[in-house]
């Protein structure tokens, strides 16, 4: 009985209690699951966005605001003169007005629309060309943020660009704004091309880069992205979209027949000899002067 006894009681203490069901509060399940609710998401997501849409481009303003007060320089005259002075402003696109050896009526277009809302106030005209910064430094922040598929990163790109010391050689002087009006319709033509899911989208995709690539030459580099982006999307995913090529390559084509149409041409041609050696030159002095654009000091 004694053994009988001992057994009973090993059996007793081995026994095992039964477990207490585990106490969960929505404390413990955010601190241990890290479980973002909704209304958090949501208000992470407009802080975001509000970064986007409303620091960046304050940040460019900021940046570039002592410069509103620069005034005319000699080259803005010829093209505040020929902007006050054009008549019919549609006839950029057919005539070559400005008697130059390139073809840029958007960028001409943007310079009458804000001569008839400026005039010869320089400052306005600064002004213009400010919000103008600010518009491509968001663009440049969505665009990044897409491509990325991350905000925070969108949001450094575009306060970096709002920062870069070349703007204020290049988006506040009057006579340059034929390159930021490039960037911006190409900006927006790089947006449309990473969402459109549609084929009617892809018309505004042909027209916006149309008028990337008739503001100035630099566009052509934005049109040679997304060819270089479809034929990769084509090697890769076995995808081939010819409709996709043809929204890229018909504005291309038809900026270049206006260019042959409407600018006359000009007795300056280079032979072989000395275009290859201005074309090293222009990109030995162009990499030469990239760490001051970047850094703001030589």
């Amino acid at each position: 009985s004694a053994c009988a006894n001992a057994g009973d009681d090993m059996q007793r203490c081995t026994r095992r209690a039964p477990r207490a069901a585990p106490r969960y509060t929505a404390c413990t399940t955010l601190r241990r699951h890290q479980v973002r609710l909704p209304g958090a998401t949501l208000r992470h997501e407009s802080t975001q966005q509000a970064a986007i849409f409303l620091l960046v481009p304050l940040v460019a303003a900021l940046a570039c605001a002592p410069l509103l007060h620069a005034g005319f320089h000699t080259e803005d005259f010829t093209w505040l003169a020929l902007a006050r002075q054009l008549d019919k402003p549609w006839a950029l696109f057919h005539k070559d007005v400005a008697f130059a050896y390139f073809y840029r009526p958007t960028g001409l277009l943007f310079w009458r629309a804000i001569t008839q809302i400026a005039g010869t106030d320089a400052w306005l005209q600064n002004l213009s060309d400010l919000l103008l910064q600010a518009l491509n430094a968001t663009l440049v922040a969505c665009l990044a943020a897409r491509l990325s598929r991350n905000r925070n990163a969108g949001i450094m790109a575009g306060l970096v660009f709002a920062c870069l010391p070349a703007a204020s050689g290049t988006a506040l002087w009057m006579s340059d704004r034929f390159d930021p009006v490039s960037l911006c319709c190409g900006l927006v033509a790089l947006l449309v091309f990473e969402r459109a899911r549609r084929r009617s989208a892809w018309l505004g995709m042909a027209l916006f880069l149309l008028l990337c690539l008739t503001a100035k030459e630099v566009g052509y580099a934005v049109a040679a992205a997304m060819l270089a982006l479809l034929a990769w999307t084509g090697l890769t995913r076995r995808e081939w979209h010819p409709w996709k090529f043809a929204a890229v390559l018909l504005p291309v084509t038809l900026a270049l027949a206006l260019h042959a149409v409407v600018v006359k041409s000009i007795d300056a041609a280079l032979d072989s000899t000395q275009s290859l050696h201005a074309l090293w030159r222009g990109v030995g002095y162009w990499w030469l002067r990239f760490p001051s654009a970047i850094f703001g000091f030589r």
